[in-house]
């Protein structure tokens, strides 16, 4: 992949990173690292590029099989929280929403 012109991140104001047909986190881009980073505790470099640091969390290891089921096992936690927190996220919206009827 090459890439001539890469915008800048901040007109960027959400972001949506899938993984193997799942959503890992929906939602604002400042919000994605932290995100990550308390599931996976230490896995954010202070020297790392967001960008970078989201192609490593989302991706799949299949290099051996022990590293394809680390992958996989970090990925439906992933996607596990995500979905408890969309829940939470979401429904919270709905139930304001209603109330202001």
């Amino acid at each position: 992949m090459c890439t001539i012109h890469q915008p800048r991140h901040d007109i960027f104001t959400n972001i949506l990173v899938l993984s193997k047909g799942y959503t890992l986190f929906s939602g604002p881009t400042v919000e994605v690292t932290s995100w990550f980073e308390k599931l996976l505790p230490g896995s954010l470099s202070e020297h790392l590029n967001p960008a970078d640091y989201l192609i490593i969390v989302a991706a799949v290891g299949n290099h051996t099989p022990e590293a394809k089921a680390a992958a996989g096992a970090r990925l439906t936690r992933l996607a596990q929280a995500w979905k408890s927190e969309s829940i939470i996220r979401f429904s919270k919206g709905k139930v304001e929403d209603a109330s202001d009827r």
